[in-house]
């Protein structure tokens, strides 16, 4: 399949209408006739959800319209390089160029003192956050500073008790994430997105190293490429208002939760 023979009709003189399509080989391709599992357009977008008390903006929303085995996650795939999933230059371009148009519509980004990405081992949260920068005129404040935990001192601070509060499916499968790090070298990096959804709320991977920055009472708004459980974002945010001393009331990220 030629995957950049699509039509080259410019973004702009499209229709609102624009979603994502999965092709067999695992190209995804912005199509501008519907707006099936990632919604692009201009009318719904963006969107907030309340997490705890921080308000989370969305750039696109994820959907499961016309595909009942996979969602918008694709899409972060090929703009990441991973997972198998790639996108030719010509609808990450489209992608971009309709992102930076509806951050320029978020005008409660505006405000902050710093924008700084979720740690990552791609760069795409990093080259989201210098867009979020770029639009809101924001100064970057790079994540360098946080350290993923080992495997070892993950279990050296939760694997010694269960939290009261789980039972049923979520204590078997908080048991079974012990057992998965117990089995790993003790020096191999913890991973948020290796922790089941359902329990990843009772773990925080990171930890505030060496170098850290004063923010004391700056506020901070974290960018993040997508929104799952929000399990994630929560730590962090918990983390660095807690150890740096700096506020968040924000945050952003690429895709929407389901």
């Amino acid at each position: 399949m030629d995957h950049s023979a699509a039509s080259t009709v410019p973004l702009a003189e499209t229709g609102e209408t624009m979603g994502i399509n999965i092709s067999g080989d695992n190209f995804v391709a912005h199509d501008q006739t519907h707006e099936k599992r990632v919604n692009t357009s201009l009318d719904a977008n963006p969107t907030s959800k309340k997490l705890g008390g921080v308000t989370v903006h969305h750039v696109f929303r994820r959907n499961k319209t016309g595909d009942l085995d996979r969602d918008g996650n694709p899409l972060i795939y090929a703009l990441k390089g991973m997972g198998g999933y790639n996108i030719v230059a010509m609808y990450r371009t489209q992608i971009m160029a309709r992102a930076r148009e509806i951050l320029e519509k978020c005008t409660e980004l505006q405000g902050t003192d710093y924008v700084m990405p979720m740690p990552s081992s791609y760069g795409f949260s990093e080259e989201f956050a210098q867009m979020v920068c770029q639009v809101t005129g924001t100064p970057y404040l790079g994540c360098g500073f946080l350290r993923k935990k080992t495997v070892a001192e993950m279990l050296a601070q939760y694997g010694d008790s269960i939290p009261k509060n789980l039972g049923g499916q979520r204590e078997k499968d908080y048991k079974s994430q012990m057992h998965t790090w117990r089995q790993m070298k003790p020096g191999q990096l913890a991973s948020m997105k290796e922790i089941g959804p359902k329990i990843r709320r009772y773990f925080d991977p990171f930890e505030v190293g060496g170098g850290a920055p004063d923010i004391s009472g700056k506020n901070v708004l974290v960018v993040d490429d997508i929104m799952s459980s929000g399990a994630s974002l929560s730590a962090m945010i918990e983390l660095l208002t807690a150890k740096t001393g700096c506020k968040i009331d924000r945050a952003a990220c690429f895709l929407s939760g389901l």
